[in-house]
């Protein structure tokens, strides 16, 4: 398979140079070589013609091949799942900035229809963007953030686990409070256990 593909990228690029052969020797002007293909995210080469240019297989096109005239549901399930995480992220965000403001701030000023704004306004001009490659800043922002706030959790979790908690106080018995924790901890529902 593999001494196949690569006689058939090699037979592709025969065919340009051929052809490239064939204007030289009829003394027209040859053709201009293809274009450089950009890399594109979110699409897979499937096929290539005789150019060199790659045609590429998104969600859309795929469901186009496959459903045909009835791939529009699928652009419509796609548009309205990632409507439905962007709605999801303006209901929680602006809810968790107001208790984080209120508990470790103590900025009762702002509601959360406030924080709500302030996101819109950051938001809306970076979704204008067009080109994923330039938003590699703010995700490596967002990814060390994510990743603070992960250690922070298993770090509190982790120091408040080891203190020891008494037990007994007659017998002077003590454990470490994620024993006793998990000793005590009810279950979400009865019908589990």
């Amino acid at each position: 398979d593999e001494k196949k593909m690569n006689h058939k990228n090699n037979m592709n690029g025969n065919i340009y140079n051929n052809n490239y052969n064939n204007h030289l020797e009829s003394g027209e002007q040859p053709p201009p070589p293809p274009p450089p293909q950009q890399q594109q995210y979110g699409a897979t080469v499937v096929q290539q013609d005789s150019l060199f240019q790659a045609k590429l297989l998104t969600y859309p096109e795929l469901a186009k091949r496959a459903f045909g005239p009835y791939s529009i549901f699928v652009d419509l399930g796609i548009s309205l799942m990632q409507f439905g995480v962007c709605l999801t992220y303006l209901i929680f965000v602006p809810d968790n900035l107001y208790q984080c403001g209120k508990a470790l701030l103590g900025i009762h000023s702002f509601s959360k229809l406030t924080f709500l704004w302030i996101m819109i306004v950051i938001e809306i001009p970076i979704s204008w963007i067009r080109d994923i490659r330039k938003l590699t800043t703010t995700n490596v922002i967002a990814s060390l953030l994510i990743a603070f706030g992960l250690l922070a959790v298993l770090g509190m979790a982790f120091f408040q686990g080891l203190q020891t908690v008494v037990v007994d106080e007659a017998t002077g018995e003590s454990e470490l409070a994620f024993v006793q924790n998990m000793q005590t901890l009810k279950p979400a529902t009865p019908l589990w256990f």
